[in-house]
């Protein structure tokens, strides 16, 4: 048997509230994450220190290779 306590309504929107600033801090952090790989990925392209393929099977070919 499953027993849920009650949650007084006062504090389940403080619970909601508090909540929602931990997604939008998580949010925000994925955000910056995303936006400073994106740069490093950019840098390194224009520095020449990225490989590329015409199609996926040399992709493929290099992958296996790499072993």
């Amino acid at each position: 048997m499953l027993v849920v306590p009650e949650i007084n309504n006062a504090y389940w929107g403080d619970y909601q509230e508090v909540n929602q600033e931990v997604i939008q801090d998580a949010n925000e952090a994925a955000l910056q994450e995303f936006e400073a790989g994106l740069a490093r990925s950019i840098s390194q392209y224009k520095a020449g220190l990225v490989k590329t393929f015409k199609t996926k099977e040399d992709f493929l070919d290099h992958l296996k290779n790499l072993e």
